[in-house]
């Protein structure tokens, strides 16, 4: 598909408003925690950076491919002529298994560890989007039940997985704060390039 000139734009602005932010954020930490005496240090600093290296781009994708689908999904229900009650219908379903299953979600990354459920995410997250392909009400209602276990782990998994590896790796309370505040910037972000995305 052909991106036009504002949606080129757009994405390219919020590009770079994203690439500024991230760097901006690692750039005033770094010298904040240089300027305070009880500062991260040197390896503190590696490690922070590590983390936020492994943690940002992948949480990034995780929520850019939950807001690209969710602004085209009614347009989607409704190409396959679907009235509004019923799309009503559908997007009920995936909030009510979502509300259901998001309590097994937590306890299954507490059981299972919280890697393997940002891997469960990704696989859960693909069969709700080829569900999308047919014209089939099991079919799509299926799908969005797959959607609610995938919303349900995209909100516990990449965050538990953040806290586990920052006790892990003994990251100070400041630096996870740090950390959750660019995940909120990351996610923001993640939003507005989805909406400016064609479907």
């Amino acid at each position: 598909m052909v991106v036009g000139t504002e949606e080129g734009f757009a994405l390219g602005a919020c590009t770079l408003w994203l690439l500024t932010a991230l760097a901006d954020q690692l750039r005033s930490r770094s010298h904040s925690a240089h300027a305070d005496d009880g500062g991260l240090q040197a390896a503190g600093r590696a490690e922070f950076r590590r983390v936020a290296w492994q943690y940002l781009p992948v949480y990034a994708l995780g929520t850019l491919g939950d807001w690209m689908q969710g602004g085209h999904l009614y347009a989607l229900y409704q190409s396959y002529s679907y009235s509004i009650s019923h799309i009503g219908h559908i997007f009920a379903i995936g909030y009510t298994s979502a509300a259901l299953l998001g309590t097994y979600a937590a306890a299954f990354g507490d059981r299972y560890g919280y890697r393997l459920c940002v891997i469960v995410y990704g696989l859960v997250y693909s069969l709700e989007c080829l569900s999308m392909n047919w014209d089939s009400t099991a079919v799509l209602l299926a799908g969005r039940v797959c959607g609610g276990v995938a919303y349900s782990l995209l909100f516990v998994s990449f965050e538990s997985w953040l806290v586990a590896e920052g006790q892990a790796r003994q990251l100070p309370g400041e630096s996870m704060g740090q950390l959750f505040a660019m995940a909120t910037t990351v996610n923001a972000l993640s939003a507005v390039a989805g909406g400016t995305l064609p479907p």
